[in-house]
This record gives structure tokens, sequence and C-alpha cells, in this order.
């Protein structure tokens, strides 16, 4: 999860996470994070949502990512 606890919007595009043990690389598309925002990786799309529901702002599907 990424949280904007600014006050001016972030710019997520391109912001990346390398390829490294144990994760495999991820980069964000065009996402911005207003204040107060936040966006979430998930592993298993599907299964996140069936737990949290679908309000939650999902940025895609990372091989590493939360694990509900």
């Amino acid at each position: 999860m990424s949280s904007n606890f600014g006050t001016l919007p972030i710019d997520l595009t391109g912001v990346h996470f390398g390829d490294t043990q144990p994760f495999s690389a991820f980069s964000f598309g065009s996402e911005i994070l207003n204040p107060g925002e936040y966006i979430v990786l998930t592993e298993n799309l599907a299964g996140f949502q069936a737990h949290y529901g679908a309000g939650i702002r999902v940025a895609g599907a990372w091989p590493a990512g939360d694990c509900y």
C-alpha cells in the first residue's frame, strides 16, 4: 500500500519496485495520489476485493502484493 500523507498530489507514474528477491518488478502506470489517498498492490485482485470490497483503489496485481 502506498499513502500520501502530504498536502500536494504525488505523481506515481513510472515509479517502480526493482526485481529483487523475493519480489518481482512492478511499475505504476499513470497514477496520481491526492492528499489523504492511498493505493494498493495485491497479488490476487478477486480475493482482495472479496475480502475488502471493491471500494479500495488498486493499482494492479503484483506477485508480492498485499496478503489479505
